[in-house]
């Protein structure tokens, strides 16, 4: 079976809880290696806040997360970044000392994941640092700047988006995806901006459920898009994004009984 790029339709719009952008091409992340300044206070607080988490969560890791300012999203084909230590985006995402807190967001990549039967999402673990045993579009995760081009300093968050699936999953052979850009999201509850893909997997469900590996979600499910789940699936903890995808769907379902 052939995968069809038409076989689910996929639409977002914006909401309270984020912004959708969407853009011609897919902006460029310019890399530029200096520090971002913090505030000594900040600093200080982050440590302490850190050290405490690191207590309770032994599994948080303090790598390198690529960071911009917000306004360098919403009014350019190219976005300067930098990196942080992820301590100061974990502590941003806590809102801890707001008042002292520098104004960047970390940038990461998300995905709507497509196969032959409907879209595929994933349940965080349940000792997961933010969000546990919530619902979500899979995979995602941190842009780092591992996946830079040397040369020019140009850093691809489709290299990060395509390895946080084979890490999610762990099952995929290259051939069997395609992808593509879709839009930014800008949050508007926490300081990240995506970029946002949609992949297709040229393969059924069940096949990718029998080879899963998961060692970032406790489960997976697919959402059939002829709406029988979707009113099920609202009644579970889940992302915004995903909340509104689906509230979207289930009105669309109802718009169309009305016009028939």
């Amino acid at each position: 079976m052939m995968y069809s790029r038409n076989h689910h339709n996929i639409s977002l719009a914006s909401c309270d809880d984020f912004k959708i952008i969407k853009t011609k091409k897919q902006p460029i992340l310019s890399y530029h290696d200096h520090i971002y300044p913090i505030d000594n206070i900040w600093q200080e607080n982050v440590n302490i806040f850190w050290d405490n988490h690191v207590k309770i969560n032994p599994n948080l890791f303090d790598a390198p997360i690529v960071i911009t300012m917000v306004d360098n999203v919403l009014n350019s084909d190219i976005i300067d970044v930098t990196t942080i230590n992820y301590r100061h985006v974990y502590a941003k995402h806590h809102a801890i000392d707001s008042h002292h807190a520098p104004k960047f967001c970390s940038i990461g990549v998300a995905a709507i994941l497509s196969c032959h039967d409907g879209i595929i999402i994933g349940k965080r673990h349940k000792n997961s640092a933010l969000l546990p045993s919530y619902w979500e579009f899979m995979p995602a995760g941190g842009v780092d700047n591992n996946h830079m081009n040397k040369k020019n300093n140009i850093i691809h968050p489709e290299d990060t988006i395509l390895q946080e699936l084979h890490e999610e999953l762990c099952v995929i052979p290259i051939h069997h995806i395609s992808y593509n850009f879709m839009a930014i999201v800008q949050y508007h509850y926490k300081p990240m901006v995506e970029f946002l893909y949609r992949i297709m997997l040229d393969m059924p469900f069940q096949t990718i459920r029998n080879k899963a590996i998961l060692p970032e979600h406790d489960d997976i499910m697919l959402l059939d898009m002829n709406h029988n789940n979707l009113h099920h699936i609202t009644q579970q903890p889940m992302v915004p994004l995903l909340h509104q995808f689906i509230q979207q769907k289930l009105s669309q379902s109802q718009n169309h009984r009305g016009v028939n």
